[in-house]
């Protein structure tokens, strides 16, 4: 055995990735080093160049030592145990072959590891990086990740392609102690599971990996060598593992708890089995085990909710069973900092284990199981969702986040001035979802008004359970529009003169006459000093309380939806308020005859958005997410709140019918001031359920149900006698196919885990059965499919279609249909507003009861719409069925019939319901506020744009990347071609012969100071890819010229 570093690197169809790879243990490297470590490759039966690609280096580096092995085609693991006993370096990494090192320092790291630090452990882990990779094509169709402020840019070793990568580090924690050895009793919780690992190559002993295990091998592996030894080192410098988050692998192949209930129960038993030490699994065990099935809990992917009740029994028993190998010791300390096993996740599995008795003990609660306290819940935490002055009453709202209240029902009381208290009334809270996307818990909740004149000094509430008065420990502010809580301030002026505080402490309020306005202003002057790197509070120092009045409204990403129709409605009232729609990138194709308010649209996240966002009085939105109508991020909207909060209206873009509570309930979007509703069946969950007030909830109907806005589509429904049948299949998109949201298109998919899904497997067979398609004919079937335009994006141009089985894009009109047929989605109500005749038919029924949609369940009125179908062939047979007797679903048609009650002119019900709240947008303000508004002479135009694009030709700041990684300078300049910035963009920089979507420009502001603003995003010198509106200076043009230097500076 040598002193070396041995690199095991399986390698299957890798000849786009493998180059990378193997330069990023070769890179300057000399042949002095090559005796530090050596490289051993198994080709695990690739069909592609691969091995071709790897031996090239194996030609060309022939001082290093390379050893290429076969693995036969048996899967990873085999082919890693090849590699460990071939391995003959003291110590043992891994690499896949589309991931690389960062840093490779062997030499430096052979050293670290042979220090007498490490001489008792067999296990040293090092740094790990994530990184995302995309395609100029990914973002010229789907827009940039809205998460993403900056990446490197750089041309595949293989393709000579641009790439663009985003890069960040493992969240695993570590905690700060004396050395770098954690041991295995102590640190159990660190859970480490992944290969960024360097192993002591044990001759005698080895371990290898468990071949049989299609997932989490790996995990086991690690945690016996946790075991072998004396816990875990770690060494930070001198070799650092970048791992490619975004390429499909077993991880998405075994994402969902349908695909991969069976095979976690497998791995359990296994981790079981192989570290069990006496009468339980070793700590390195359990804390493998608790991490993974927590981390599956918080993502919804734990339990298998599609299996019936016996089968769920039987999961659940070996799960008990499991649960029962970790010692108690092991949840009476709990998981530390590990951020996939919080505490109310260990209590759940503590649930699991075994039956429990609750005692109350002081200000905790003993959990007894099996006759010994395993927890002392100690956890008594409020969440503040709602603090207002509400018609001269002091309106609270907060949720008891006390755990096992599924078992007990805690009672809270309000004490006025020191009185005995009254009780107030509680409900199930929708926290109780806790982050899931199912009900794993009960947490309950009050909502209670205390007139202000009924108070002279003080509010306090108590929490009673067991007899006994509990205290709270924690208070999370998550909605207040009454004191900014959530960047630090506590204390707020009433209408009365007095002052009001609250006590985050013990959740009580005091009130008083003195005058404390310094103290105020010191509290906002601190938050603002804090905060003041974030846009809305920079914004909100400038921003001066408008006296006109504002509307604005906003949709989705390339689309218009009902705020559209409702901005068209209003936009010409005669009532001196000023009307603006938001608008994004490439609206001249979604928005007809928009030249003629050509002035009233305002980009998306530009600086007038921004402006008239904190002056508005509403927000009036289709969508209820606060990134799709707001400008700031809602964590600045966090923050910010108390000092200023938007006045949202929803229209809804569809019929509530999603069972959403955990997101959208009035705890949730404290933002809300009014909801449109479309049915009584629709308003009564939204007071019912989502707990909305009734005066909140205006049943109208939808803007796009206006009578006026469909007249030509209202023709009479009556085809029973039309000879042949059309259908109109549509269905949903499907939130666990999506990579995370994007600017253009709102979501950005994962194109290889789409077409390896159930739904298109199910449209291949729609289109590509020969015999399905000779069957229409004969029976004058047409069946149409109008995919999600996120989905359509993907699979449109991947499906062929045939006589009878056909794509359509775009708007249909539902009235050509005899049929309509959609899964989960809400466009059945379109179809229902049509007096349509409905079906259901989701293939996929297993992953979306599951969570593979962001809602696993739907509302409908008794008696349904339609029957629902989840197989293809039930489905096909339904619609054979249907064209030869059309009286099949008559049992369903009184139920769609009746469901909607509809004003004919809802767009002017909500119209004149907002007019009648007479909502006033009031920024709150002090001395502090006008101290910060600074105003300059010096601050105005003293030059024209066109100098700086001069300038900027001459210099030629920016550059494109070359080949060979080098940055030269830009050779074309000229402006993009969006009429969107046609009046605003003034200085438009362009990289590249087509690559119009990478620019930068200069914004006026309103007073002439320019701003730097990046439109799409662009790429500066020093190969960093900037996304929009990431760098934004409000300063005079010299300062403007200095930064666009320092951008690309050489």
């Amino acid at each position: 055995m040598d002193d070396k570093i041995s690199i095991i690197v399986p390698m299957y169809n890798s000849e786009l990735t493998i180059t990378e790879t193997l330069n990023s243990i070769f890179k300057q490297k000399s042949n002095e080093d090559f005796g530090n470590f050596e490289v051993i490759i198994i080709d695990d039966g690739s069909t592609d160049d691969s091995l071709q690609v790897a031996q090239d280096f194996q030609r060309k580096y022939t001082k290093a030592n390379i050893v290429m092995l076969d693995g036969e085609g048996k899967g990873v693991s085999h082919a890693r145990n090849l590699g460990l006993t071939h391995a003959t370096g003291t110590w043992i990494t891994f690499m896949d072959s589309d991931d690389f090192f960062g840093q490779s320092d062997f030499s430096s790291v052979l050293d670290l590891l042979n220090s007498s630090e490490f001489t008792d452990v067999n296990i040293v882990t090092y740094p790990e990086y994530y990184f995302n990779e995309y395609s100029e094509r990914q973002f010229s169709e789907y827009g940039f990740p809205t998460n993403v402020r900056s990446m490197t840019v750089s041309r595949h070793p293989t393709t000579d392609k641009v790439r663009y990568r985003f890069t960040w580090k493992s969240p695993k924690v570590f905690p700060n102690i004396q050395g770098n050895v954690y041991s295995e009793n102590e640190y159990y919780w660190i859970a480490q599971a992944r290969l960024n690992v360097l192993i002591r190559n044990l001759e005698d002993n080895k371990i290898y990996f468990e071949e049989d295990l299609l997932y989490a091998e790996d995990s086991i592996f690690v945690a016996q060598y946790v075991s072998s030894g004396n816990g875990l080192g770690r060494i930070s410098k001198g070799i650092t593992y970048h791992y490619l988050k975004n390429k499909y692998s077993t991880v998405d192949k075994y994402s969902s708890s349908v695909t991969s209930y069976k095979m976690i129960l497998k791995w359990a038993d296994r981790v079981v089995e192989k570290l069990t030490v006496g009468d339980y699994v070793s700590p390195a065990g359990a804390g493998i085990l608790l991490n993974e099935f927590g981390a599956r809990l918080k993502m919804s992917r734990l339990f298998p909710m599609h299996l019936n009740e016996a089968e769920y029994t039987s999961w659940n028993n070996s799960m008990k069973r499991i649960l029962r190998s970790i010692s108690p010791e092991i949840f009476t300390t709990g998981m530390g900092a590990n951020k996939n096993a919080g505490q109310f996740i260990i209590n759940k599995f503590v649930e699991m284990r075994g039956d429990i008795e609750l005692h109350p003990k002081g200000n905790s609660i003993q959990v007894i199981q099996d006759g010994e306290v395993i927890l002392e819940d100690k956890h008594f935490e409020v969440i503040l969702t709602g603090l207002e002055l509400q018609d001269g009453a002091l309106r609270v709202s907060a949720v008891m986040k006390f755990y096992f209240t599924d078992k007990y029902r805690p009672e809270v009381s309000v004490k006025i001035d020191g009185d005995k208290g009254r009780l107030i009334d509680t409900y199930v809270s929708s926290y109780s979802y806790l982050g899931q996307k199912h009900k794993l818990y009960t947490f309950y909740a009050f909502d209670t008004k205390i007139p202000l004149d009924e108070i002279s000094s003080s509010v306090e509430f108590e929490f009673h359970m067991f007899g006994h008065t509990f205290r709270t420990n924690l208070v999370d502010v998550k909605n207040s529009r009454l004191v900014p809580l959530s960047s630090g301030n506590d204390t707020v002026h009433l209408p009365d003169g007095r002052y009001l505080r609250m006590n985050l402490n013990n959740f009580s309020f005091t009130l008083t006459k003195a005058d404390i306005s310094d103290y105020v202003s010191y509290q906002q002057a601190v938050a603002f000093e804090l905060y003041g790197n974030l846009p809305i509070f920079s914004d909100l120092r400038e921003q001066q309380n408008s006296t006109e009045e504002v509307w604005l409204y906003s949709d989705f990403v390339g689309k218009i939806d009902n705020a559209f129709f409702q901005f068209l409605n209003d936009k010409d009232k005669n009532d001196n308020i000023k009307r603006y729609y938001i608008v994004h990138d490439g609206f001249e194709d979604y928005i007809p005859g928009y030249a003629e308010f050509e002035d009233r649209l305002v980009p998306y996240g530009s600086l007038t958005h921004r402006k008239l966002f904190l002056t508005a009085t509403y927000v009036i939105t289709s969508f209820q997410d606060a990134n799709e109508f707001s400008p700031y991020s809602a964590y600045q909207l966090k923050k910010a709140s108390g000092f200023f909060n938007p006045n949202v209206v929803y229209l809804q873009h569809g019929v509530l019918h999603a069972k959403m509570a955990r997101l959208n309930s009035r705890e949730k979007q404290d933002f809300y001031k009014l909801i449109v509703a479309s049915s009584k069946f629709e308003r009564d969950y939204l007071l019912n359920e989502y707990h909305f007030d009734s005066d909140m909830v205006l049943l109208s109907g939808m803007p796009r149900f206006d009578s006026r806005l469909n007249i030509a589509n209202y023709q009479s429904h009556d085809l029973k006698n039309r000879k042949g049948m059309k259908v109109l299949f549509a269905p949903s998109w499907r939130a666990s196919l999506m990579l995370g949201r994007s600017t253009k298109t709102g979501w950005m998919p994962n194109e290889e885990k789409m077409i390896r899904s159930e739904i298109f497997k199910t449209l291949q067979t729609l289109v590509g059965n020969d015999n399905l398609e000779n069957e229409f004919i004969n029976r004058d079937i047409e069946l149409d499919i109008k995919l999600h335009p996120i989905m359509y994006n993907v699979l449109g141009n991947k499906l062929e279609q045939n006589s009878r089985v056909k794509f359509v894009s775009g708007s249909v009109n539902l009235n050509d249909y005899d049929l309509f047929v959609t899964d989960f989605s809400s466009y059945v109500y379109d179809a229902v507003e049509r007096h349509v005749p409905v079906a259901f038919f989701i293939p996929d029924n297993d992953e979306y009861v599951n969570g593979s949609h962001t809602y696993t369940d739907v509302n409908m009125p008794d008696g349904g719409f339609g029957p629902t179908f989840y197989s293809l062939e039930d489905f096909v047979a339904f619609i054979k069925d249907f064209s030869m007797d059309r009286s099949m679903l008559d049992s369903y048609q009184k139920v769609v019939d009746d469901f909607f009650d509809l004003d004919a002119f809802p767009m002017d019900s909500i119209y004149n319901k907002m007019m009648q709240l007479n909502v006033r947008n009031e920024i709150k303000r002090n001395a502090y506020f006008g101290s910060l508004n600074v105003e300059s002479a010096a601050l105005k135009l003293v030059d024209s744009y066109n100098a700086i694009l001069d300038e900027a030709k001459k210099e030629k700041y920016l550059g494109a990347v070359e080949a060979n990684g080098n940055v030269v300078a830009l050779s074309k300049i000229h402006s993009h071609g969006s009429t969107q910035f046609r009046k605003a963009l003034q200085m438009p920089i362009e990289i590249g012969e087509d690559d119009e979507f990478i620019s930068y420009g200069l914004y006026p502001t309103p007073g002439g100071t320019p701003r730097l603003v990046t439109n799409v995003g662009f790429v500066t010198a020093n190969k960093k890819f900037v996304r929009p509106i990431s760098y934004q200076i409000a300063t005079p043009l010299k300062s403007v010229r200095k930064f666009v230097k320092r951008l690309t500076r050489r």
